[in-house]
């Protein structure tokens, strides 16, 4: 019921949230509760799941960038020229290296958005009035493309991207890895854990109706039995 004021490492405010008193509570307190609960979620699923089947996979097969090429060059969420570096994301996340999995993987979110933008029509640039042209940061290619990426992903996954990556309060991991206040021992936090999954998840989203056409041979090429 009372507001709340969220905090960094470093014990700055961030953002204050409002409480709910009377009547209907503001937007932001919906916001902050949603947040409080899927944080919760997020470290029941890694601790029970994520990690477990991780580490038995890992056990399996001594899993290299290789073992990737054949889903990272299928998946229609990953750019061609990043193809490399998110074979080498997921080699490093499945190998238990979580500081180079997070800093190498949460910075391709956004041209991986603006990958499938483009690849469904929309134009996923910011022009100035002098005629140059930039990209998009994340939080404008969310709100100003919102309707194609819930076309493309559906309205849940791009709010809990939205969630886990772009808006306080929240983990916001796309701010603290671009601005390097990612300590070493976050990078092995829940949160954290679960974006690197979550990136994988959509990677394979894009491939699971053709994987046995796709990915399996080259799998087969990589690891027989794979």
């Amino acid at each position: 019921m009372f507001s709340a004021k969220h905090i960094d490492s470093e014990g700055k405010t961030v953002i204050t949230t409002p409480g709910a008193w009377t009547g209907e509570p503001p937007e932001d307190w919906y916001t902050h509760m949603i947040a409080r609960d899927e944080s919760l979620r997020r470290a029941m699923t890694v601790a029970n799941q994520l990690d477990p089947a991780r580490q038995v996979i890992s056990g399996m097969v001594a899993l290299e960038e290789r073992h990737f090429n054949p889903i990272v060059w299928q998946s229609g969420f990953v750019p061609r020229i990043q193809a490399p570096v998110y074979a080498l994301d997921f080699a490093r996340f499945f190998q238990g290296d979580m500081d180079s999995a997070v800093h190498l993987l949460i910075p391709q979110l956004e041209p991986s958005l603006r990958h499938i933008l483009k690849a469904w029509g929309a134009d996923p640039t910011k022009r100035r009035d002098d005629s140059t042209e930039e990209d998009r940061s994340l939080d404008s290619i969310i709100v100003n493309h919102r309707n194609v990426l819930v076309g493309i992903m559906g309205a849940p996954l791009v709010d809990e991207l939205n969630r886990l990556f772009n808006i306080k309060p929240g983990p916001a991991l796309r701010h603290d890895v671009a601005h390097g206040q990612m300590s070493a021992g976050e990078c092995y936090a829940p949160d954290t854990y679960y974006a690197c999954w979550l990136l994988y998840r959509i990677c394979c989203l894009f491939v699971l109706e053709k994987w046995d056409e796709w990915v399996r041979p080259g799998l087969a090429i990589e690891e027989p039995g794979l």
